[in-house]
């Protein structure tokens, strides 16, 4: 956490790090830069390059990518199972993006941001929603609740259900799991590879 710099390495995370290499399962939050790599998140990053199951919030600039990410991005590459909020622009893809939307149903590879209330889904994304329920590859920005998941994500989220590489940031409190990361969280439960 509030590292200078990190190297690549498996289901790792870094909070507020000046720069992070490649890597699988891994976090960064408040980097500068962020190489490719899969399962990834990078939270206000200066750059992003492509990956899969990644996520880039409040990013300049995102390049394309599978089952990825993109906040408050400037621009966007083409790619699939993908999200941009609050986007200037958006390229050709399948499987993507609502924004600011009022109510979402369940799917698959799916995301809402800004939306009122989000159905159970895999591979999909809520950002600022006020309700998620269960699913995979999931993330909820800014949520109130989050049910238990795989490969999931929650920022500032109250609690936080079981998982497997999951990731929580400032949350108040977080279940058991694996290759899972919290920062700045109030308390957390055991797990395996944790940075």
């Amino acid at each position: 956490a509030s590292a200078g710099e990190w190297g690549g390495g498996h289901h790792s995370i870094v909070a507020s790090a000046g720069e992070w290499g490649g890597g699988q399962h891994s976090i960064v939050a408040s980097a500068g830069e962020w190489g490719g790599g899969q399962h990834s998140t990078v939270a206000s990053a200066g750059e992003w390059d492509g990956g899969q199951h990644s996520t880039v919030a409040s990013a300049g600039e995102w390049g394309g990518g599978q089952h990825s990410t993109v906040a408050s991005a400037g621009e966007w590459g083409r790619g699939q199972h993908s999200t941009i909020a609050s986007a200037g622009e958006w390229g050709g893809g399948q499987h993507s993006t609502v924004a600011s939307a009022g109510e979402w149903g369940g799917g698959q590879h799916s995301i809402v941001a800004s939306a009122g209330e989000w159905g159970g889904g895999q591979h999909s994304t809520v950002a600022s929603a006020g309700e998620w329920d269960g699913g995979q590859h999931s993330t909820v920005a800014s949520a109130g609740e989050w049910g238990g998941g795989q490969h999931s994500t929650v920022a500032s989220v109250g609690e936080w259900g079981r998982g497997q590489h999951s990731t929580i940031a400032s949350a108040g409190e977080w279940g058991g799991g694996q290759h899972s990361t919290v920062a700045s969280a109030g308390e957390w439960a055991e797990d395996n590879t944790v940075l």
